[in-house]
C-alpha cells in the first residue's frame, strides 16, 4: 500500500511541520526510512534525517526524493539556505528527535496498511456494508451514513458520538425526511456531485458545518450515496485521501451487491455463501435468517448441484445464473468460487431420481454453448451441512471428468473419495490383506481368473448362477473356484469380514487403475 504525503502529515498532525519544497514524485510512499548515504536512495520512501546531513548530501537528493527533516543547527547560526536543494523538504517545528518521527511514520504505515487490507478482504468476501464501516471508524472519526438511491439508510457509523440532530433524526426514521431533502436540493448537492469525486458542501442544517458527499456507481447506474458529517469547515487533504480509499472499497462492495440483485438473489445468495464460507453461521443465525427466505424451509431435505465451467472460456456467470433462475422454478442458483450452485428443496418432491430433480436436460439446453461439468451431492437434511454437500458435489465433478461424464453423482464415487483421502496417509495396497495379494499373484502365474470370479460372486450376492452369467461360465465352474480358493487359503468365504476385505481390495485396484490413467 502507498500513502500520500498528505496522509502521512494527517496521521502525524501532532508533529508541527512546514512544507518548504515539494518533490516531483507524487505516486505516494511505501514506507519511511532514516536517511543514510550508505544505502541507495529510492523515491518510493519518505526519508527522515537531520537538516545538516541533508544540506551536506544535497547532491544525492534529486527532485523526486522527499525528506522529513529535523533542524539540528544551533539557534545562533545563520538560517540555512534551501534554494540549492532539489528534493522535497518538510521541516519539523516542535521536535528535534528523528527517531520519534521515524517511529510515528512507521506506525502510520502499519495502521493504514492493516486497515486497507481488512477493508479489501471484507469487500471481496462479500461482507455487509456495515462491517466495512465498523472496520473504518478509527479512520473516519466522524459520523457517516450510506443510503441507497431512494435515500433509505443501509449502513452507518455506530460507535462515533454525534450531536447532529439531522444525523440522529435520519437514523431514527431510517431514511432522509422531506425537510432535509428540500435543504439538500436547495443547495444543488445532486447537481454538483460528480462520479468518483467527493463533494464538500455546507450542511443542510447549518452553514457553519460541512458535509462530505459521495455518489457510488456501477457504470452509469447509481448505487447509492454517502454523507459524512464533518465537524470543521475544511477537511485536511490527507483525510480526503483516506476517505477516497474507503469509498473505493465501499463502491466495490455495492457493485457486488448490485450484481447479485440484478437476478433477484441478493438475500438468498448472501445467506448461502455465508453458510459455505469457513466462518459459517451459528445455529441461531441460521434459524433467524432463514425466516426471511420463503423458498428455503429449514426442516426439510435438500440436494446441491454445482456447475463448473472451463475457465479459458470466461463464461458470464451472472448472466447464466440469471437465465437458470428464470427457467428453473424448483432450483435457486447462486454463484460461489467461479461456479454456479443450485440448491433444491425436496419438501414437496417424492421422486428418488436426483437428476430429474435438478432437471439436468434443461440445464444442458440453457448453458450448452459452454463446456461445463456438473456434480450432485447426496441428499442432506440440515442446511448447516451445506459446506459438506458442496465438497461432495465438487468431488463428483473431479471423478466424473476421469470417466468422461458431464454430470456425476457423489453417491457413485463415494468410495473413490474415501480412498483418495486414505491415500494421503499411506499407499492403498497396505490396506489389502495377504490372501488377496497371494490370490492375485496365483492368477498371474497360472493365467486363471480366480480373483475375478470371487469378486463377481460377491457382487452377485453369492449367487453362483448370476455370477456365471456375468462371467460367461457355468455355475458349477464358479462353485468349484469358490471351493478351491476357500480350501487353498483356508478362508471362510461366507464370513462377512472376509467379504468386506475382498470387495474393498477390489475397489482399491479399480481406484489405482483409474489413477494411472489420469
Amino acid at each position: 500500500m502507498k500513502l500520500t504525503l498528505e496522509m502521512l502529515l494527517y496521521f502525524t498532525s501532532d508533529i508541527e511541520s512546514v512544507i518548504l519544497k515539494t518533490s516531483k514524485f507524487s505516486d505516494g510512499f511505501t514506507n519511511a526510512k532514516l536517511l543514510s548515504v550508505n544505502q541507495p536512495i529510492r523515491e518510493e520512501y519518505l526519508y527522515i534525517g537531520y537538516l545538516s546531513d541533508i544540506l551536506n548530501k544535497k547532491t544525492l537528493l534529486h527532485n523526486r526524493i522527499t525528506v522529513f527533516a529535523v533542524n539540528d543547527t544551533p539557534e545562533d547560526c545563520q538560517e540555512p539556505d534551501f534554494s540549492s536543494l532539489d528534493c522535497g523538504l518538510i521541516l519539523a517545528k516542535n521536535t528535534t528527535d528523528i527517531f520519534y518521527i521515524m517511529n510515528r511514520m512507521v506506525e502510520s504505515f502499519s495502521f493504514a496498511a492493516g486497515w486497507d487490507k481488512d477493508m479489501h478482504i471484507a469487500a471481496l468476501e462479500g461482507r455487509p456494508l456495515q462491517n466495512l464501516i465498523d472496520i473504518s471508524e478509527d479512520i473516519l472519526k466522524n459520523p457517516l451514513i450510506i443510503f441507497d438511491p431512494s435515500f433509505t439508510v443501509i449502513a452507518h457509523t455506530k460507535h462515533i458520538p454525534c450531536e447532529y440532530e439531522g444525523f440522529k433524526r435520519t437514523l431514527e426514521k431510517g431514511y432522509t425526511d422531506a425537510e432535509t431533502m428540500d435543504h439538500v436540493r436547495h443547495r444543488n448537492i445532486f447537481k454538483k456531485l460528480k462520479k468518483n469525486r467527493p463533494l464538500i458542501a455546507p450542511s443542510a442544517s447549518s452553514d457553519e458545518l460541512v458535509n462530505i458527499y459521495y455518489a457510488f456507481y456501477s457504470g452509469k447506474t447509481l448505487l447509492g450515496y454517502a454523507c459524512l458529517f464533518f465537524n470543521k469547515l475544511q477537511p485536511p487533504r490527507g483525510y480526503l485521501d483516506l476517505l477516497g480509499l474507503f469509498n473505493e472499497n465501499i463502491n466495490l462492495c455495492m457493485k457486488r451487491d448490485f450484481a447479485n440483485q440484478r437476478y433477484g438473489r441478493m438475500m438468498y445468495e448472501t445467506f448461502l455463501v455465508n453458510l459455505l464460507d469457513a466462518r459459517g453461521l451459528s445455529r441461531e443465525q441460521l434459524a433467524e435468517q432463514s425466516k426471511n427466505i420463503d423458498c428455503l424451509p429449514v426442516n426439510t431435505r435438500y440436494v446441491l448441484g454445482v456447475i463448473q465451467f472451463e475457465r479459458s472460456q470466461k463464461p458470464p456467470l451472472t448472466y447464466l445464473a440469471r437465465i437458470l433462475g428464470a427457467e428453473m422454478w424448483d432450483g435457486r442458483p447462486f454463484i460461489y468460487h467461479q461456479s454456479i450452485c443450485i440448491v433444491k428443496s425436496l419438501e414437496k418432491s417424492h421422486s428418488k431420481d436426483i437428476l430429474s430433480m435438478l432437471q439436468f436436460q434443461r440445464i444442458e439446453k440453457l448453458i450448452g454453448n459452454f463446456s461445463f461439468h456438473m456434480g450432485i451431492s447426496n441428499v442432506f437434511d440440515d442446511l448447516m451441512d451445506l459446506k459438506y454437500a458442496y465438497r461432495q458435489a465438487s468431488s463428483a465433478i473431479v471423478y466424473g471428468k476421469r470417466s468422461g461424464k458431464i454430470c456425476s453423482l457423489f453417491k457413485d464415487h463415494s468410495y473413490e473419495y474415501l480412498l483418495a483421502n486414505a491415500e494421503d496417509q499411506m499407499p492403498l495396497t497396505f490396506l489389502q490383506p495377504d490372501f488377496y495379494k497371494d490370490l492375485k499373484i496365483y492368477d498371474q502365474k497360472n493365467g486363471s481368473r480366480c480373483l475375478q470370479t470371487i469378486l463377481t460372486y460377491y457382487e452377485c450376492s453369492c449367487n453362483a448362477t448370476h455370477a456365471g452369467q456375468k462371467l460367461f461360465v457355468h455355475r458349477n465352474t464358479v462353485r468349484n473356484i469358490v471351493q478351491f480358493v476357500s480350501e487353498k487359503w483356508e478362508l471362510d468365504l461366507e464370513n462377512t469380514e472376509i467379504k468386506k476385505l475382498f470387495l474393498l481390495s477390489g475397489l482399491i485396484d479399480q481406484y489405482n487403475k483409474s489413477s494411472e490413467k489420469k
